[in-house]
């Protein structure tokens, strides 16, 4: 996983180096160290014989964001979150042991931002939008997976400063786990097609971060 750290390290120096030098021009480069709280979902009706549940505990985010104001009003960044939480699989019967294993989730976001006017420099509600690669690293026997990832959200912006502020986020995002049987779709037009039955996490994360201007 040491590799993961070397190359966001890499892409948020480089995306500073490029925001300093146009720094004159297009805005300002932000670092933000954040910290949060993430809500998960479970999973029913799983479609596994031994198992008829997935369970996924709440659990605290650590994370660092690297921003570039390309305007007034936009902004562009990569965020890198880890959370570390319980997934415990309920078995169908007493003859089946429930199993829990812990998860390390790594999460790297590219994001576009859209900040309103308020007519306040300070304060700057936005919106975001975001793709990456959300990285599952189960204890044990178990295999990471990396998978596609989106975020779609909002929040807000305080500067205390022209140096120093604060930032509050409300994330959603979908985590793709495994697929199973789904079925098969008929149409008299365009025949017959099979689909699979997608299972998905719904993640919601509350971040507060501080934010630092350079």
């Amino acid at each position: 996983m040491r590799r993961w750290f070397i190359h966001f390290g890499a892409l948020v120096l480089a995306l500073g180096s490029a925001a300093l030098r146009a720094d004159a021009q297009q805005g300002r480069f932000e670092l933000t160290p954040t910290i949060g709280y993430r809500l998960n979902s479970d999973i029913n009706e799983t479609d596994v014989a031994k198992y008829s549940q997935l369970q996924f505990a709440d659990a605290a985010t650590f994370g660092l964001t690297a921003s570039w104001n390309t305007s007034a009003f936009t902004s562009v960044e990569i965020e890198y979150t880890y959370s570390g939480y319980d997934a415990t699989a309920v078995p169908r019967s007493a003859a089946t042991a429930q199993r829990t294993v812990k998860v390390g989730q790594h999460n790297v976001l590219f994001s576009g931002l859209y900040l309103f006017d308020t007519g306040n420099d300070k304060f700057q509600p936005f919106i975001l939008g975001g793709v990456g690669a959300s990285i599952l690293a189960p204890d044990g026997s178990l295999d990471s997976v990396t998978n596609f990832a989106f975020t779609i959200g909002g929040g807000v912006k305080y500067y205390a400063s022209d140096r120093i502020g604060l930032r509050g986020d409300i994330r959603w995002m979908p985590q793709y786990l495994y697929s199973t049987d789904g079925g098969t779709w008929c149409d008299p037009t365009y025949g017959c097609y099979y689909y699979p039955n997608d299972h998905f996490i719904s993640q919601w994360d509350f971040k507060l971060g501080v934010i630092v201007r350079f």
